[in-house]
């Protein structure tokens, strides 16, 4: 899904993979604040 993102989105992608919804969430919307 975040795949043109510096490092911050490799590891959100990362966390996807491991399926931790909690942290997941929480760097969701840390990236669509940083996309506004």
């Amino acid at each position: 899904i975040i795949l043109d993102v510096p490092s911050v989105g490799g590891r959100l992608m990362l966390v996807d993979m491991a399926g931790s919804e909690n942290i997941e969430q929480a760097g969701q919307t840390g990236f669509e604040a940083k996309m506004q």
